[in-house]
């Protein structure tokens, strides 16, 4: 009885140890894809002094202030719901956080919610410093995105 008591218990190690390795192989082997991906489009983004809205008026910077429109392409992969909100996202240009500013120009980024394959675009605004950009970062801090996204840049 005290031998077969004893093969099981080292049956039972051997199978645990084995399952333990092989799960630990597969978490090595295939880093996993982002399920949300946030691209901040550097060819479509604009430094500007004035834009004109989707109703043909002229917004003119203040004095010492330019605009920043951030355009901003975001893929939900797979996350099961996805919440994009225009305020969570800010930049940081010369050591100087800014939140959006109000944006009535066309492809504004709307506030959506992306299920799973849904894809959005558009422009964020930002009110900034006329100054040289000596250092430019942005982010999206929303806690109720729902998914952790992957901020890239092309």
């Amino acid at each position: 009885m005290k031998k077969i008591f004893a093969i099981l218990i080292i049956g039972i190690l051997a199978l645990t140890i084995g399952c333990t390795a092989e799960s630990q192989q597969q978490s090595q082997q295939a880093p996993a894809e982002p399920q949300v991906t946030i691209t901040w489009n550097q060819e479509k983004s604009q430094y500007a002094y004035q834009y004109t809205s989707e109703q043909g008026y002229v917004y003119k910077a203040p004095e010492g202030k330019a605009f920043f429109l951030l355009y901003l392409e975001i893929d939900n992969k797979n996350c099961p719901k996805y919440a994009v909100k225009h305020y969570g996202f800010k930049v940081m240009v010369n050591q100087v956080v800014y939140d959006p500013y109000i944006y009535y120009g066309p492809y504004d980024l709307k506030d959506v919610d992306l299920l799973p394959g849904g894809k959005t675009e558009g422009y964020v605004l930002f009110q900034i410093a006329d100054e040289e950009i000596k250092t430019a970062e942005w982010g999206y801090d929303n806690p109720y995105a729902g998914c952790p996204a992957l901020l890239e840049i092309k």
